[in-house]
């Protein structure tokens, strides 16, 4: 008698198991492998903040001092921030490094100032002699044409910067001398400024070149300022530059006739660099800002007299 042969599957059981484990591991890996991903993601982004925050919290610190300080400290004992400063030297141009809307003012100044912020003409300090001048604006690819006003602040004395200490200092004595120009031809009966020139003129500051569309040329300011640009006197403190007509906020620069001593513009402010860094310096982000000089509020620029007194 012959026996039945029996065929077994148990082979293609098998099979199947580990198929079915290995997809399962595969899936499994996959969650934890993404788990893992956005738990770092979400560490990183979380130590970022907190080093964001710390170069902020070091930006804030330096500038609570009347001239910035290079500061540094800790927000916590795993978040620290560094604060570094730069002199902005201009030398015989310069481009303001922040944009003006219309009405508001930047600063440029033709003195230099110590390390306490004080003005000085030291010796080996600079301080403007040029006689010629130019001031550019207009960056906007729009069709505004915003006019400029610069008015020059001067020390016919010298008082306010030539000293023997911080007592000695004597604002008392400061004029002022405005000029105003305007590109656009069909506002000069209304405002009475005088025409600027219209054209394409780069003006290069550091790394960076910028092209603007107007441009005016303040010569003889020799003459035109009672005679205080020489080579053997100097009162030019500062100019305040004042856009108006823009819709959108715009820039300028200024450039300076010569290359001697006398004909270059002394630092404009400082460039504060702040680095945060968390994680055990792992994580870092860095924060820069721009710091002008003290000077007086813009509102005291201009005022409105009456019979009765000062209007507001």
């Amino acid at each position: 008698m012959r026996m039945r042969e029996v065929k077994s599957n148990s082979g293609q059981a098998l099979l199947l198991v580990l198929l079915t484990m290995a997809v399962a591991i595969v899936v499994v890996l996959s969650v934890v492998s993404k788990s893992v991903t956005d738990v770092t993601i979400t560490s990183t982004e979380e130590e970022s903040l907190k080093a964001f925050s710390a170069a902020e919290a070091g930006i804030e610190e330096s500038l609570l001092n009347v001239v910035p300080q290079a500061v540094s400290g800790s927000v916590d004992s795993s978040v620290n921030y560094n604060v570094v400063l730069t002199q902005e030297t201009a030398g015989s141009s310069f481009n303001y490094p922040e944009q003006l809307g219309s009405g508001d003012t930047g600063t440029i100044w033709f003195v230099s100032h110590d390390s306490n912020g004080v003005l000085t003409c030291a010796s080996g300090m600079i301080c403007t002699r040029t006689n010629n001048m130019y001031l550019y604006w207009g960056t906007s690819s729009g069709q505004q044409k915003p006019a400029v006003e610069i008015t020059f602040f001067y020390d016919p004395n010298r008082r306010s910067f030539l000293h023997s200490g911080n007592s000695s200092i004597n604002y008392s004595g400061l004029q002022a001398r405005t000029f105003a120009f305007d590109p656009d031809s069909t506002r000069l009966g209304q405002n009475g400024f005088a025409l600027a020139e219209t054209g394409s003129y780069p003006v290069s500051y550091g790394q960076t070149t910028v092209n603007y569309k107007y441009r005016i040329g303040i010569v003889n300011l020799n003459s035109n300022i009672n005679g205080c640009v020489n080579s053997n006197n100097n009162c030019l403190v500062l100019a305040k530059v004042r856009l108006l007509y823009n819709d959108l906020p715009e820039g300028f620069g200024v450039s300076i006739q010569g290359g001697g001593a006398g004909e270059q513009l002394p630092a404009q402010g400082y460039k504060v660099s702040s680095t945060g860094s968390a994680a055990g310096g792992s994580v870092t982000r860095k924060v820069e800002v721009f710091q002008g000089y003290p000077e007086p509020p813009s509102i005291f620029d201009s005022v409105l007299f009456s019979l009765r007194g000062l209007e507001r």
